[in-house]
């Protein structure tokens, strides 16, 4: 006859198969969240880094002694920089779970729209007005020897990132005419123009993109005025650049007080029915 063994004996093993269970539950939630805060300091790291990009963009741009050789030599250096950051991204993401990148992807997305924000700008600079396509951005953001990509470039990263360069084209417009060089105001224009008319019909499938969209249009109508002022003002003051710049820069003072005001009336009425 079998002896039965008593229920007693049982019991530790049990305790013991389920303490192990929940200490490799543990293991994986820390390796987890290790991982998902080293990846949030690096998206931190590249939006920093990618907002020196763009300031050191707009103070190369326009300045009246460019550098000898590479003109934005420096800009590209930062570039540079950052993918460095985004390489050490996409080695936090294992080679045989191509999935694990979706996993993080909300805690990188911010640093990668700054990122094309800022090297969008820098190619509509180099290019004389063009546009950066989705595929060179993703193709940059590869290993030079083995031309695998860091982590795929998401389309809607790819629509925010360009959306908020408006942004900067606006001051870019602002402080060109401020300098005297009126043509950009011509140029910027009809390239925000065309951004959000065709950005626009992507606002239902894109999240976040109305606001943005609606910061592209408020930059879209700064940088129409200003093409305004000059087309309208290089016609009283032909052959007077002195007095064009000086007549420019007064309407669109005006034209930015009398927003203010609209802004200010806005509020108010909003604060008064809330």
């Amino acid at each position: 006859m079998t002896d039965v063994l008593p229920p007693s004996s049982i019991l530790p093993s049990r305790g013991e198969s389920i303490l192990t269970a929940f200490t490799g539950f543990r293991g994986q939630l820390d390796a987890h969240t290790d991982k998902r805060e080293r990846i949030i300091k690096l998206s931190r790291d590249i939006t920093a880094l990618s907002k020196k990009l763009i300031f050191t963009l707009h103070r190369l741009s326009l300045t009246a002694t460019p550098p000898p050789g590479d003109r934005y030599k420096e800009a590209k250096d930062k570039d540079n920089e950052i993918r460095v950051l985004l390489a050490k991204v996409g080695s936090e993401f294992g080679e045989e779970d191509e999935g694990e990148f979706w996993r993080y992807e909300g805690n990188i997305t911010g640093g990668v729209q700054e990122y094309i924000e800022g090297v969008s700008f820098l190619y509509f600079l180099e290019t004389n007005g063009g546009l950066i396509p989705l595929n060179t951005i993703q193709s940059s953001l590869s290993h030079p020897e083995t031309g695998k990509v860091f982590f795929p470039v998401t389309p809607s990263d790819y629509i925010l990132g360009l959306s908020d360069l408006t942004g900067e084209l606006m001051r870019y417009t602002l402080n060109a005419i401020a300098l005297g060089h009126h043509d950009i105001a011509l140029k910027t224009v009809e390239f925000v123009r065309t951004m959000k008319a065709q950005f626009d019909p992507l606002i239902s499938l894109v999240p976040g993109l109305y606001k943005k969209q609606e910061i592209t249009a408020q930059s879209l109508q700064k940088i129409e005025n200003a093409a305004y002022q000059v087309a309208l003002r290089r016609q009283e003051f032909k052959g007077r650049e002195d007095l064009l710049g000086e007549m420019v820069k007064r309407g669109l003072a005006a034209a930015a007080n009398e927003g203010g005001d609209d802004e200010g009336s806005r509020g108010g009425k909003r604060a008064r029915m809330e």
